[in-house]
């Protein structure tokens, strides 16, 4: 009821749409993805696996099923929804405590409530550092991933 109580805005200007927050326009473009991924200060294959994660190519459980496998697409650690990238790599209630354990240095609903790529680039760009493992979380969170 709460939701439905809830004003909607009203602008002329412009519709709700999805946006790349990358880019000016709001457009995803291959080069962005490029930028995000070999741009960082890591090894040739972590930076390879970043590249698979941003182009959606890591064969989790649903994309396996997608494809037609006879398989679960189930998330075998929690068995409470289906195995993603993000699920997999972030959202997992295990993956979350692993993650928990480094404490990350941006709040936990940035951390956890954005987009994958956005997910990745703003980790892997962070100029802050890890007060757990005392390193620049731009070079451990890659390394974790």
């Amino acid at each position: 009821m709460e939701i439905k109580a809830t004003p909607i805005p009203y602008s002329k200007l412009r519709e709700d749409r999805l946006s790349w927050s990358s880019s000016s326009s709001g457009k995803f473009h291959l080069k962005d993805a490029y930028h995000i991924v070999w741009k960082i200060p890591s090894l040739p294959r972590i930076k390879c696996f970043l590249w698979q994660c941003c182009h959606q190519s890591i064969l989790v459980r649903a994309l396996l099923a997608k494809r037609g496998m006879n398989i679960s697409p189930i998330c075998p650690m929690c068995n409470a929804a289906p195995e993603t990238i993000s699920h997999a790599l972030r959202d997992c209630p295990k993956v979350q405590s692993f993650w928990n354990s480094f404490s990350p240095p941006v709040s936990a609903s940035i951390f956890y409530g954005t987009q994958i790529l956005d997910w990745l680039r703003l980790n892997c760009k962070s100029m802050q550092q890890c007060d757990v493992a005392d390193l620049d979380w731009a070079i451990l969170f890659p390394i974790a991933v």
